[in-house]
């Protein structure tokens, strides 16, 4: 119950930020991931994706490749669709529908989930993000993730991503990744 209060008053801390910038839905992001799973540490490397196609709505997907402490690789893929609208001034509040595959040396298993979250424009420099996924595996059953993290925005447009993520298990893992607006 505690883990369940402590998701949702992150999330609505992220409602709660007022600034004055627009937020972008078209990026590319490369990046890595550290992350513990049940004791056992993965490393990746990931890219993923977002273009716009209208005012509201807007295309996901990445690919991430992972590899155990003990050699096991581990590939995702991803594909979602995206709708965004505007709280305050400067908060977005989206929702994500997606879906994609784990390709493994055990086996392979197919995904689908659902994420919530926030974008808040601190000032012109920072910008917080707060989410919420549920994803339900195939043959490995349903989870909840939280993401919290923030892009420290460039002067050139890019963006340098820090986020931690955690899981309703045994899951904890730090991503830092570059991102391009277009």
């Amino acid at each position: 119950m505690l883990k369940k209060l402590t998701l949702v008053a992150a999330l609505a801390a992220g409602m709660q930020v007022q600034a004055a910038d627009d937020i972008n839905y078209s990026w590319f992001e490369l990046g890595v991931q550290h992350s513990d799973v049940n004791s056992v540490e993965w490393q990746s490397i990931y890219l993923e994706g977002s273009v716009a196609f209208s005012d509201s709505f807007y295309f996901t997907g990445g690919y991430r490749d992972q590899v155990s402490g003990d050699d096991t690789d581990l590939s995702i893929f991803n594909i979602g669709l995206g709708f965004h609208t505007g709280i305050t001034a400067a908060t977005d509040f989206y929702t994500e529908l997606g879906g994609g595959r784990f390709d493994a040396v055990l086996g392979d298993d197919n995904y689908y989930g659902l994420k919530i979250g926030t974008r808040s424009e601190i000032n012109e420099s920072f910008e917080f993000i707060s989410g919420l996924e549920y994803q339900d595996v195939d043959d490995g059953g349903e989870r909840f993730v939280l993401e919290l993290g923030g892009l420290f925005k460039l002067d050139n447009g890019g963006a340098i991503k820090v986020a931690f993520e955690g899981d309703d298990d045994d899951f904890l893992g730090l991503e830092v990744g570059y991102r391009w607006n277009f």
